[in-house]
Parts: structure tokens; C-alpha cells; sequence
């Protein structure tokens, strides 16, 4: 891995690797201004009754981690731990350091406007539609980064605190947006929509790039919606998951990092 990798980053490759690993399928959501926060590995949930989370420790120190997956590089030949446990001290010595998030980055020309709709049915989610969010980004970036971009902008919109699955080799997953759940007893999942042709994007949100212009639409459908998705111009059908639907993936010098999953407390990153 090049150096200054976060360690998302690294965790992604790790699923992308291995898609049968412990790594892949990993559950997140997404705060504004502080990035993912990893609420599943490996098939164990967080559990905020009994206080167990997903937490990042340093193996050489033994401390926990001052930041979370989008802001902290390990450093060369370190290993940090995902622990899932009830400690939560942040405030231990570490071998890596802590990136500022979000990055302050300026939009290089040539600059695109793009805009982001969600969309559902009112009566049966019980709440408004939200505003649009339209905004400047560079040409080529993908839908996920703008998404965040929402994010980081407003903590308080619609877009902070979505939640994913991350698949190996596809990338995320959206599983909720502005509070609400997808809900497969009901073949209810969001999807996402380019609102000019009214279709259905034929990649995800890692890879889906939105051009000038462009409004993209994530739709919240119920059953029959669904025939109308196209599998993902860089994905085979066999690796796909078989429990998802096509078209709702929402998607380093030398840094040798061993993840270790293991035992959970929130990681705010």
C-alpha cells in the first residue's frame, strides 16, 4: 500500500482481496464530518444495550486509536485491531497519526454541478421528501464522494448517518438514508436513479460518476422496481451476493497492516 493510506482504504482492499475474509461485508454508517463508523464485522453487530462496539487498537502500543478508519494511516510494519469490546479510552500513545477529515481539498477545474434527489413513497415512509442538494465537484468524481461531500456540508440534512455494506470488489451498499431502513421482507431496497433518463444507474455508488449537470436520484422501491436494474458494467452475476438485488450496490512505500477482527466500540472517525 502506498504510504499515508487511510485506513479505510485498507480495509477495502482487504474485502476486495478476500471476498470469502472477515473483512468483507463489513457494516458502516457515515457521519458528517468525521467519516465511517464500522457498526458490524465478520457478521457480529454492534451492541449499544449491552455497550459493545467495534474499536481500533494500535498492536504495538496496545492503545486505541485517536480516530476513526477515514482519518487514521498506520504506519509501516504496524497491525491494528478491530475489538469488539466495551473500552473506550481514546486518549492512548499509537505508532500511526491521524489525518485531518474531511480534507480540505478545492474543487480543481474543470469543475461539474451536479445534484442529489431522495425519493419515496410519502404515505408509506410517513415523511416529506427532502430538499435537493446540488453542489461543484470535480469532473470524474464518483457518486460516494458526493454523497459524503452532503454529508460533511450538513450534519443535520439527509445524507449524514447513511449506512452500508461494503462487498469486496463492489463497494458500498446503502441499507438507509435519512433514517430510513431498506427492508428485505418486503423486497424494499434503495436504489439508485439518473432522473434525465429515468433509469436506473448501471453502477453503484463507488463507481457511478454523475455528469454536469446531472441529477441523481436514490429511490427507496418496493418488488417490481427492482426488474428494471442492470448489473454493473464491471461485475459478473457470480459475485454478486445472492441475497441482493442488480443495481442496488451503492459500489499502498510500504505499509504492511495486518487487521486483525477480533472483538466492539464505535469508531468515529
Amino acid at each position: 500500500m502506498q504510504n499515508g493510506t487511510v485506513l479505510v482504504d485498507i480495509l477495502n482492499k482487504a474485502a476486495g482481496d478476500n471476498k470469502q475474509g472477515p473483512f468483507n461485508k463489513y457494516e458502516s454508517k457515515y457521519f458528517g464530518g468525521l467519516g465511517y463508523s464500522i457498526t458490524a464485522m465478520n457478521g457480529t453487530q454492534q451492541n449499544s444495550t449491552t455497550g459493545y462496539y467495534w474499536l481500533l487498537f494500535d498492536e504495538q502500543s496496545g492503545g486505541a486509536l485517536p480516530c476513526g478508519v477515514s482519518s487514521y494511516v498506520p504506519v509501516n510494519q504496524s497491525t491494528t485491531i478491530f475489538r469488539y469490546t466495551t473500552y473506550s479510552s481514546h486518549n492512548d500513545t499509537v505508532t500511526g497519526y491521524c489525518k485531518t477529515f474531511p480534507p480540505q481539498e478545492q474543487v480543481p477545474p474543470p469543475a461539474i454541478t451536479v445534484t442529489l434527489e431522495m425519493d419515496w413513497n410519502i404515505t408509506s415512509v410517513g415523511k416529506p421528501i427532502p430538499a435537493s442538494y446540488t453542489t461543484q465537484v470535480a469532473k470524474d468524481t464518483v457518486l460516494v464522494d458526493i454523497v459524503n461531500k452532503a454529508a460533511n456540508e450538513n450534519k443535520n440534512g439527509p445524507y449524514n448517518r447513511w449506512t452500508s455494506t461494503y462487498y469486496g470488489g463492489l463497494g458500498h451498499f446503502i441499507t438507509s438514508m435519512n433514517g430510513t431502513e431498506q427492508d428485505p421482507s418486503t423486497d424494499t431496497y434503495w436504489m439508485i436513479y439518473d432522473k434525465a433518463t429515468g433509469k436506473l444507474t448501471p453502477l453503484g455508488v463507488d463507481s457511478y460518476k454523475p455528469q454536469d449537470d446531472s441529477t441523481t436520484i436514490f429511490r427507496l422501491v418496493t418488488g417490481a422496481s427492482h426488474e428494471e436494474a442492470t448489473p454493473t458494467a464491471t461485475t459478473s452475476p457470480t459475485e454478486r451476493d445472492s441475497s441482493s438485488s442488480p443495481g442496488k450496490f451503492v459500489g499502498v512505500g510500504m505499509v504492511a497492516l495486518c487487521l486483525l477482527a477480533v472483538n466492539e466500540a464505535l469508531l468515529l472517525l
